[in-house]
C-alpha cells in the first residue's frame, strides 16, 4: 500500500473552470492542433477520475479512508452504538463474519442476544447475509 493521502471531497468535485474554458476556446478555433489540445485536456481529466475510482477499488484504501472513518462518524453522531460500531468494524476487518465472531467480540452477550444484534444491523441496512450462505454476513454497501 502506498502512502498517498485520502481523496478529499473537494478534490472529487472540483473542476478548474478557467482551464476548462481556456481549452474550450482553443478548440473553438477549429484547427486540428487546437482540437487535439482540447482532446488531450479532456482525456487527462478522464484519466485522473479513473485513477480515483481505481483507488477506491483497493480494499485497504477503501477500508482505511472511507469505511472506518464513516463508522466513527456514525458512532459520534449516535447513529450506531459502541457495540454496533465494533461489529461493523469487525466486518470491515474480516470482510465476512459469522455469529460466533460477534459472540467472541461481545463476550458478555448470550448467543440469542448476539443474533438479535446481527438482525438489528441487517434490518438497519448495515449488514447483509450472503445469498448462498445465510449465516455469514458482509457489510451492506
Amino acid at each position: 500500500m502506498t502512502n498517498e493521502q485520502p481523496v478529499k471531497k473537494n478534490d472529487l468535485l472540483s473542476v478548474d473552470r478557467d482551464k476548462y474554458y481556456h481549452y474550450l476556446a482553443i478548440a473553438d478555433q477549429g484547427s486540428d492542433d487546437n482540437i487535439l489540445q482540447w482532446v488531450e485536456y479532456m482525456l487527462s481529466g478522464l484519466l485522473t477520475e479513473i485513477k480515483k475510482i481505481d483507488k477506491l477499488l483497493e480494499y485497504d484504501y477503501l477500508s482505511k479512508h472511507i469505511l472506518l472513518p464513516a463508522i466513527d462518524i456514525a458512532f459520534t453522531r449516535h447513529i450506531i452504538n459502541s457495540e454496533e460500531a465494533k461489529i461493523v468494524k469487525l466486518v470491515v476487518e474480516k470482510q465476512i463474519i459469522q455469529a460466533r465472531d460477534v459472540k467472541e467480540l461481545l463476550q458478555h452477550r448470550h448467543a440469542v442476544s448476539t443474533t438479535r444484534v446481527i438482525n438489528k444491523l441487517i434490518t438497519r441496512g448495515l449488514l447483509q447475509s450472503l445469498p448462498d450462505q445465510p449465516r455469514k454476513y458482509v457489510l451492506n454497501v
